[in-house]
């Protein structure tokens, strides 16, 4: 049976390995051959996954009976759209689809069902700009339509406010754009699967931004939320769930802690990125793979997994990122070889273009020790990529 995913990005390798090693012949599609999830794949056909009557028809051809989506947000909305033509599931309606994977429509409903978010504006030129009258600096400026840190930019004065919004028009597809108050405080992932609209279960993490303020580089578990902060994200997560009635499925979200305040930043319901299952699955084993993959497959939920097992160990992923242009001739490390493993994402020899878009390895940690920030940084520092 073929399984379409839509994409062969680093974020796909775990949904494709999933579905491989459960008996289903996996062909990607994208538009980058040389994405590395294509090697994983059984067949790669070229397709935009941006391109809903193009995923239509290659659903057709291979008679998939099952399409997922890559790792993206514009590739969760067109995902949707060509499930909603095939009639097949785990999608929801393609107007919700499309509401949760843009910051502004995402923004405006949040606000409908009255969950805590940051003060925004949603602009779409310049002359929208002008009638900003907050002082509340600084202010975080993004596009509406991209993730991964991509044309985002923190002002502190007007005039910096400016050249942002114009940077941020410019990346963005839809050349919209959603200023923020800047929030300080704790960040965190809140991975979870909901059934009927409730969370039957979650896992939260700490996120650490250790390259780029914008850019998620090191995850660890467990996260510093208490008990009653988690009780009270996942009444969060269930009161959007049951408020736009989201099919059975993962939702997953980021979340900021200022002070005794907790505001949700970000919704998604395609994979997360950067192996992020991997990461959950060293303590969980396979139940959240299989919670993502299963509606698509038209399957039910695997049962919830409460208790997250009798490990009181300590875990981490760590992205090992470029600082800037030039060719990869491989890492320096002083740190040690104490990885679970390694999982590497560029081939030495490879020149990286854009350093804010790229990793070069991602590293997965267990130990019995807590881990902290200094520790990650002196991670950061002792395992260093050699770029020439």
């Amino acid at each position: 049976m073929n399984v379409l995913v839509t994409g062969g990005s680093l974020g796909d390798v775990p949904v494709i390995q999933f579905l491989k090693l459960n008996g289903f012949r996996v062909v990607t599609s994208g538009n980058i051959p040389g994405d590395v999830g294509h090697q994983y794949a059984d067949e790669f056909i070229f397709c935009d996954y941006t391109d809903v009557i193009g995923l239509v028809k290659l659903c057709q051809k291979i008679k998939a009976v099952a399409i997922i989506s890559s790792s993206h947000d514009l590739a969760a909305i067109a995902a949707s759209k060509a499930a909603n033509v095939l009639g097949l599931p785990g999608y929801d309606n393609p107007q919700v689809s499309e509401m949760i994977h843009n910051k502004d429509q995402l923004r405006n409903a949040l606000h409908l069902c009255g969950i805590r978010q940051p003060p925004y504006w949603i602009m779409n030129s310049e002359r929208s700009l002008d009638s900003l009258e907050t002082t509340d600096f600084p202010l975080i400026v993004k596009p509406v339509d991209l993730t991964g840190g991509n044309g985002i930019s923190v002002c502190n004065n007007r005039d910096a406010l400016t050249r942002a919004f114009s940077r941020a028009q410019e990346t963005s597809p839809s050349g919209k754009v959603i200023i923020e108050t800047l929030l300080y405080g704790s960040y965190h992932g809140v991975t979870s699967i909901i059934e009927n609209g409730e969370v039957v279960w979650s896992f939260c993490d700490n996120e650490f931004f250790l390259y780029d303020r914008f850019r998620v580089s090191a995850t660890t578990f467990p996260s510093s939320l208490t008990t009653e902060q988690i009780k009270s994200i996942e009444e969060i997560l269930s009161k959007f769930a049951t408020f736009y009635c989201l099919v059975d499925g993962l939702l997953h979200a980021q979340i900021i802690v200022s002070g005794k305040d907790i505001f949700l930043l970000e919704i998604c319901r395609r994979t997360p990125g950067d192996l992020y299952p991997y990461f959950v699955g060293l303590v969980i084993k396979d139940y959240y793979l299989e919670s993502i993959v299963s509606p698509f497959l038209g399957r039910k939920l695997p049962t919830p997994e409460r208790q997250l097992g009798v490990s009181t160990n300590y875990f981490a992923r760590f992205m090992l990122m470029p600082n800037r242009r030039g060719v990869f001739e491989g890492v320096s490390n002083r740190f040690g070889s104490n990885f679970v493993s390694v999982f590497p994402v560029i081939r030495k020899n490879t020149f990286i273009e854009n350093p804010r878009k790229s990793t070069l390895e991602i590293y997965f940690l267990e130990q019995a020790s807590p881990i902290s920030e200094t520790f990650l940084t002196q991670m950061r520092e002792s395992i260093t990529p050699r770029i020439t």
